[in-house]
């Protein structure tokens, strides 16, 4: 069974992940933040990040042994607010696995900035590289931008990434405050659904305590 690890500003900034070691790390609302991961021989990852406010994040993640697995899944929603990430992976044996997803929500002059790079080195066959960043804007002021990079140095291996920005439609809007929601009610509505499906993986405590986070973005 996986250990799960609320990661804070106090831990450290290099971690390494040891063999065939299962871990489960949440990352919420930390700011600004740089973080290497190592994993060694077998070792999984599976790394939630999620953040309300502004932020320059920072991850590197090594796959150093092989068969080493990480699974990157991150949450942004920005209102007011610039949120910056630079994701790197690098693939350094053979067997290795990465998939990463990115999800974000911009609206009310919020800005959010995707980079990611995977990183397959010569003879790292059988390696699995995977990139998807999806985007909603919400208003004509806001923005979500991806930026996926490939680097591959093998043919025996798997890689590609994909990307989905669109703005919400007025439809949607209009339909909800038409049954007699506000307009803040409305948004609240939408936006929680949306980001549902990405707390509902966290631990428990951390899920009720940042779906009240979202709700409270809205009273204000």
């Amino acid at each position: 069974m996986a250990n799960l690890i609320i990661l804070d500003e106090k831990s450290p900034k290099e971690i390494t992940i040891k063999p065939n070691e299962e871990v489960i790390y949440e990352a919420l609302n930390q700011g600004d933040v740089e973080r290497i991961i190592n994993l060694e021989e077998g070792a999984k990852l599976t790394f939630y990040e999620l953040n309300l406010k502004e932020v320059n994040s920072n991850l590197k993640i090594n796959l150093l042994g092989r068969g080493a697995s990480v699974t990157v899944n991150t949450l942004s929603l920005a209102k007011d607010k610039v949120l910056n990430y630079n994701q790197e992976i690098n693939h350094l044996a053979k067997e290795t696995n990465s998939n990463v997803t990115n999800f974000a929500v911009a609206l009310e002059k919020g800005e959010v900035n995707y980079k990611t790079v995977g990183k397959i080195n010569r003879h790292m066959i059988k390696s699995n590289c995977k990139q998807v960043s999806r985007g909603i804007i919400i208003g004509d002021d806001a923005s979500v931008k991806s930026e996926p990079i490939l680097l591959i140095d093998e043919y025996d291996v798997f890689a590609n990434h994909g990307c989905a920005i669109g703005k919400m439609s007025d439809e949607e809007m209009f339909y909800l405050m038409s049954r007699g929601l506000t307009k803040e009610e409305a948004l609240n509505l939408i936006v929680r659904g949306l980001v549902l499906p990405f707390l509902q993986k966290l631990d428990k405590e951390n899920s009720e305590k940042y779906n009240l986070e979202v709700s409270n973005m809205f009273n204000k």
